[in-house]
């Protein structure tokens, strides 16, 4: 299954169109973000760490649980504000956005290495895949 990444413009035109959504609820907001990156309920709750049932009692209008609801605004890239209330005053380009569940994956991964662990995987990365590290 593919996925979405909007990036650049389209970005700047959803956070737009979301600001005149305000009235959704959190719930309502998390089903469009995930309906707008084409991903099921599943890969949304095992990126988050949470059971799909729990997702969908979520999108259904449960409180998520604080520590759920931040995991879930970082997964979508948008701000607590946008996720809770529809603020987008603060909206940003999502051209970073991890949008996968293996990309979510290899971030924490990242995030649990040592700076020196850090510095071999990326010399390895560079020697023996090509990768260009910006």
């Amino acid at each position: 299954m593919g996925f979405v990444v909007y990036t650049g413009t389209r970005s700047f035109w959803m956070c737009q169109l979301n600001k005149m959504k305000k009235t959704l609820s959190l719930g309502d907001r998390l089903r469009e973000l995930r309906h707008e990156r084409l991903l099921a309920q599943i890969e949304v709750a095992t990126a988050v760490g949470i059971s799909r049932s729990h997702l969908a009692e979520i999108e259904g209008g449960k409180d998520p649980g604080f520590r759920t609801f931040c995991d879930l605004a970082d997964f979508f890239g948008v701000s607590l504000d946008f996720l809770r209330r529809g603020d987008t005053s603060h909206c940003q380009d999502v051209g970073e956005t991890v949008v996968e569940v293996d990309e979510l994956t290899l971030l924490r991964f990242w995030r649990g290495l040592s700076a020196e662990e850090k510095r071999l995987l990326l010399g390895l990365l560079i020697r023996d895949g090509g990768a260009v590290v910006a």
